[in-house]
């Protein structure tokens, strides 16, 4: 899981396949929504269009909005479509959002 804002993408240029990206009203408003990569989509919601089904992340469910482009395995080896964007948190939202290092263990992602 990443906090991001909604320049991310632009920044990383890194595209939309289905959906779109959170907007800076939904980070204003703390929306729970989230972008998912081609892998979480696979394993979640194989066969089926995500957006505006529900995902759990620690238990607080988060609607996708989104479907990113899918990138492959970069140079070291990992799963960049293996992931899942939402919208940077804010203190009074309720979940706490900090970006993953390498040694990080791989979040657990559930369908709601």
């Amino acid at each position: 899981m990443q906090g991001v804002g909604p320049d991310f993408l632009i920044i990383r240029n890194w595209g939309i396949a289905a959906g779109e990206m959170f907007t800076d009203r939904d980070v204003q408003a703390a929306n729970k929504v989230c972008v998912i990569g081609r892998t979480i989509q696979q394993k979640l919601f194989p066969g089926q269009d995500p957006i505006g089904e529900q995902v759990r992340i620690k238990n607080i469910p988060f609607t996708v909005v989104g479907v990113l482009e899918p990138k492959g395995a970069d140079l070291g080896g990992r799963d960049q479509d293996d992931v899942l964007l939402e919208r940077i948190a804010r203190s009074d939202c309720g979940v706490s959002t900090h970006l993953p290092s390498a040694a990080a263990p791989s979040p657990k992602w559930k369908r709601a």
